[in-house]
Formats: C-alpha cells, structure tokens, sequence
C-alpha cells in the first residue's frame, strides 16, 4: 500500500515510481518501489541510522542532469542528420 502511495508523491521515490511506471506499467512500478521502500527499511534498521532524504535527492539530481546531458545529444545527433 505504501508503494501504491507513490504515485502522486512529489519526492524521489514518486519520480521513481512513475518512472518505472512509464517503463513496465503500474504493477511491475509498485513491485518495484516496494522493494526500494524495503531495502531503505532494512538499510535503517540494520545500520541504526535514521532516513536520509538528501541521499535520495542528491541521486535524482544527478539522474535528471544525466538525462537532459543525453536529450542533448540525442538533439544533436538529430539536428545532424536532418
């Protein structure tokens, strides 16, 4: 349910969620995001420390420079041959 949640969230883990959403659909998305909302739990519980949210929106500040880098050059790559 928590994983369902995701879908209108406006931080990280709702980016990812519609992200994979886009790719795989809706069930493969909440599979997905409920096994990162896993993974964050158990990484906090067995390292004793609390979430870090900073973590999550460092590496989707990356992701989205990653991707506009690529859209660049898919851009001029296509300006080239038209």
């Amino acid at each position: 349910m928590a994983a369902m949640s995701m879908r209108g969230n406006k931080g990280p883990l709702g980016d990812y969620y519609r992200r994979i959403r886009a790719l795989a659909g809706a069930p493969k998305a909440t599979v997905a995001t409920a096994r990162k909302l896993a993974v964050i739990y158990y990484h906090m519980v067995s390292v004793k420390q609390p979430y870090n949210p900073l973590a999550m929106s460092d590496w989707q500040d990356k992701y989205k420079a990653r991707r506009i880098r690529n859209l660049g050059k898919l851009l001029d790559k296509l300006k080239a041959t038209a």
